[in-house]
């Protein structure tokens, strides 16, 4: 391992908690993975840079996107160059443009289900008696940073307002992958074919940021809360995650956060975490339970959790107007993002003032906090608190 290496390893130890410092498998997966990517002959790097951009930088790579809500920027350089910006005086940090995936549990299966077979999860929530108030998010823009959506389908044809595909610049944010149109229908599915997401008069925004392997990059990450922020909505939901933390984008959630926005991602599958984004404070990071309330076998059990909703067996939408069954706390976390959107379409508050919220008003589901943070999330508690 090089200097560079070692560089780029020691920042992110001094981000990780510490149990993942003394985590010898965790730690060699880092060694493994620098010494890879930095045996190319170039990459792509963050640089968060001091007030002003300094146009020395420009001159040791090209940049590729400067970031609207931070002092950040996405470059592609010459590996043998990182040691020289690094050391630019007007240079804050820099780190690679790491790997994020959609987060599947191991032994992930999918099962196909008939309609109307299992809308357990939303009685499970509440959700029916938001239906009932037509507490339904209308006029709320929620945001799926995901593997696009399939906007076809006819429970979500409705709902979906517009979006962007940051995989495959300006291309349709179509979903190619089926994992993020699953999502959007748990959250804001219409009612049609007997499929009701939680907020099911909700604008949905498909921001695609994961290809149809699953598989994307930290800076479509970053771009995409850029997009949401700039484009005024409300709620993004990430059933997405990384093993990596990442100064560009914890900069860029803060900043989002900072200006109104309300930010859920899935905690991950891995028994312990949660992994990032969901490990930073300024996102709602959620956990997974099943049918009788218990912790899935899966979900990760860590102090940063912070809610816990359904996520084992949820029936969804899938792309061409099919549905199925998937498990992982990828289902739970849009759970807690149409839940905030529907409260948000009844009153209008602060993102933290809504957090609060759902929290105070989660059922204990008599469990350690790490396992399930405050509790299952619960809309009606939330709407009678209103």
């Amino acid at each position: 391992m090089n200097n560079t290496g070692e560089f780029f390893i020691n920042e992110i130890n001094k981000i990780i908690p510490e149990k993942e410092r003394e985590n010898v498998t965790y730690q060699k997966f880092l060694q493994d993975y620098f010494r890879d990517e930095l045996k190319k002959d170039h990459v792509k790097i963050f640089v968060g840079f001091k007030e002003i951009l300094d146009t020395e930088i420009e001159k040791h790579g090209d940049i590729i996107y400067k970031f609207k809500t931070t002092d950040s920027i996405l470059m592609h350089t010459r590996t043998d160059l990182l040691e020289v910006i690094k050391n630019l005086s007007s240079v804050r940090f820099i780190e690679l443009d790491h790997p994020v995936s959609l987060i599947v549990p191991p032994g992930h299966v999918e099962e196909q289900s008939k309609a109307g077979e299992t809308d357990w999860n939303m009685r499970l929530i509440g959700a029916p008696y938001a239906w009932d108030m037509n507490a339904a998010g209308s006029g709320v823009k929620l945001g799926i940073i995901d593997t696009g959506i399939d906007y076809n389908h006819p429970c979500l044809k409705d709902n979906v307002k517009g979006g962007y595909n940051f995989v495959d610049d300006g291309k349709d944010p179509f979903d190619d992958n089926g994992h993020g149109t699953h999502c959007a229908g748990i959250a804001a599915a219409s009612g049609e074919y007997n499929l009701s997401g939680v907020a099911r008069r909700a604008d949905l925004y498909a921001l695609k940021v994961l290809s149809a392997s699953g598989g994307g990059r930290m800076s479509g990450i970053i771009a995409a809360i850029d997009w949401a922020v700039t484009n005024g909505l409300h709620v993004v939901s990430m059933s997405l995650g990384s093993r990596f933390p990442s100064s560009a984008m914890h900069e860029a959630l803060i900043a989002a956060h900072n200006r109104g926005l309300v930010i859920v991602a899935a905690s991950g599958n891995e028994t312990v975490g949660p992994g990032f984004p969901a490990f930073y404070r300024e996102v709602v990071s959620v956990g997974a339970v099943d049918k009788n309330k218990k912790p899935a076998s899966f979900t990760n059990r860590d102090p940063g959790v912070d809610i816990a909703a359904p996520g084992v067996g949820v029936y969804s939408s899938v792309p061409g107007g099919k549905f199925a069954s998937y498990s992982g706390t990828s289902m739970a976390c849009p759970h807690v993002s149409g839940v905030f959107t529907a409260i948000l379409g009844e009153r209008k508050m602060e993102n933290m003032e809504a957090e609060n919220l759902i929290y105070e008003t989660a059922e204990d589901v008599k469990r350690h906090s790490w396992e399930v943070g405050r509790g299952l999330v619960r809309i009606d508690n939330a709407l009678k608190r209103l």
